[in-house]
């Protein structure tokens, strides 16, 4: 296995109520994170010696809605890790004794899964807190010297109007969290929301809708003093996610619990969506690997640029170039020209950049580079 530095996902599947939006493998437990849960990411975690973690970053699910035994138990493994230190929180379950962990365990940067204040976007989502549960948790962690806070919102609602979401976005900014994710509502295979197209189906604004959402979110953050660094995400100064921006330039990582994605020596491989058929596999200390495909060089060029065309920052076309030994300009010359003079993609200082309309539009400028 390679020494390379790489980030560390840990995937905490456990939730108190499955919201209707959400895709992720998760399942309702009660507070107690089951038996052996913890002692299995242990042992799962032995076969990554050999590798340096810069970051690390603990989802799910609901990773504060375990019982505050079993978070100080999953927290023991931000000692592994030199660097960013994040996890994901709900408002309802992060409570003063967690926030007090967190810091006990190192951890820099915490990130509050609110997607909207108003109330009826939550009872919409199928959410289980208020606003007043986001307000109450975002101040202890403030008093507790947390200074890097994400807040993660939704955009593009059922009868969501761009006013209210505006309001939301002007709420929201008063805080003055670090981090603001935005992400624009779809339906996913997996979620309540697919699951009911048939009887009663999600009325999701039109495209136009949501393009100005987008477009007035981005001038609106700007002006309030955050960066647009990637297509849903706003950062203040020096402020950006280094474990999300890791996956964006395609680099190592190791996940953790069931479902979560690795990505190590070439290999991107899957742990078992199945709590009990990972807990049997790893807590035995045997592989809980669900699917794995080899990704040859041909296959990371590809990928590096159009994921990296997420970020405002685009890609090093020189150093992409030369890792993969393949030359960007003899491969898609046409194609950049065409992108370019559309107005989605540009070229600055041997970074290929996108536009706003190109970052609005990724779907489209990925689709153009065609796997070679």
């Amino acid at each position: 296995m390679a020494t390379d530095s790489a980030g560390l996902y840990i995937h905490v599947p456990f939730c108190k109520k499955k919201c209707g939006y959400c895709s992720f493998y998760s399942v309702c437990h009660g507070e107690n994170a089951g038996a052996g849960f913890v002692d299995a990411l242990k042992t799962e975690f032995r076969k990554y010696d050999a590798l340096c973690f810069d970051t690390l970053y603990i989802g799910g699910g609901t990773p504060t809605a375990v019982s505050d035994m079993d978070f100080d138990n999953i927290c023991d493994f931000a000692f592994k890790v030199n660097g960013e230190k994040t996890v994901e929180a709900n408002p309802e379950s992060l409570s003063s004794a967690k926030i007090s962990i967190l810091k006990e365990h190192g951890f820099n940067r915490l990130s509050i899964g609110l997607q909207s204040p108003a109330r009826k976007d939550l009872e919409f989502l199928g959410r289980i807190h208020s606003f007043e549960d986001f307000r109450k948790c975002f101040i202890t962690a403030r008093s507790a010297g947390f200074k890097n806070i994400n807040v993660d919102l939704i955009y593009g609602l059922e009868n969501q109007s761009l006013k209210e979401w505006l309001k939301n976005l002007e709420k929201i900014t008063a805080y003055e969290p670090e981090h603001i994710s935005c992400y624009c509502l779809s339906i996913e295979r997996d979620s309540g929301f697919y699951e009911r197209a048939g009887e009663n189906p999600i009325r999701l604004p039109c495209d136009d809708i949501t393009a100005s959402m987008f477009i007035e979110t981005h001038k609106f953050l700007a002006a309030t003093g955050y960066v647009h660094y990637e297509i849903s995400n706003f950062a203040k100064k020096a402020k950006e996610c280094a474990h999300n921006i890791n996956y964006w330039k395609n680099g190592q990582y190791a996940g953790l619990g069931p479902s979560a994605w690795s990505f190590i020596d070439n290999i991107r491989f899957r742990n078992v969506s199945d709590l009990n058929g990972y807990l049997a596999s790893a807590g035995a200390g045997e592989s809980c690997i669900g699917e794995e495909d080899r990704v040859d060089a041909r296959v990371r060029f590809y990928e590096t640029i159009c994921i990296g065309l997420r970020m405002k920052d685009g890609v090093n076309i020189e150093n992409v170039s030369k890792r993969y030994n393949i030359d960007f300009r003899e491969c898609y010359r046409d194609i950049f020209d065409k992108l370019n003079e559309d107005g989605f993609l540009f070229m600055e200082n041997g970074f290929l950049k996108p536009t706003l309309k190109g970052m609005l539009f990724h779907n489209t400028v990925a689709a153009e580079f065609v796997l070679l």
